[in-house]
């Protein structure tokens, strides 16, 4: 999911979802029907950057409501601070910068003439996805 959206760039920066835990549940028909009319929300373990757990643990009812407004019930009725690295997503690798002119190709030297325009094809494929 996309967590910044959800809890807003700020906190995305500093926090990372580890898990959802929810609360278990008895066996008994009692137990079961008392606990889907209350519904429990469940406890989100979170990744916090040590220099900024006590921050998120002031504004965890706020992370608790825009988490549970984006699903559109509660969903989460708690959160657990870990103090440890964030973990940060690799940033996709640069794409080369693309070539002003298109690549020019000579084929006229293959004798071939259903290689050479196979050759010539491929060429066109490889300009147009510049």
């Amino acid at each position: 999911m996309d967590w910044s959206a959800i809890v807003g760039r700020d906190f995305a920066a500093i926090t990372y979802p580890e898990r959802l835990s929810w609360p278990r549940t008895s066996r008994t028909v009692d137990d079961i029907q008392e606990a889907n009319s209350k519904r429990a929300g469940a406890t989100l373990v979170m990744r916090v950057d040590a220099s900024q757990a006590l921050e998120v643990q002031y504004a965890s009812r706020q992370i608790i409501e825009r988490i549970n407004a984006y699903f559109g019930y509660a969903a989460v009725a708690q959160i657990r601070v870990v103090q440890a690295p964030v973990r940060v997503e690799p940033m996709p690798p640069a794409r080369p910068a693309r070539a002003s002119a298109p690549v020019q190709v000579d084929v006229a030297g293959v004798s071939d003439p259903r290689l050479r325009e196979a050759l010539s094809r491929l060429a066109g494929q490889v300009t147009a996805h510049r």
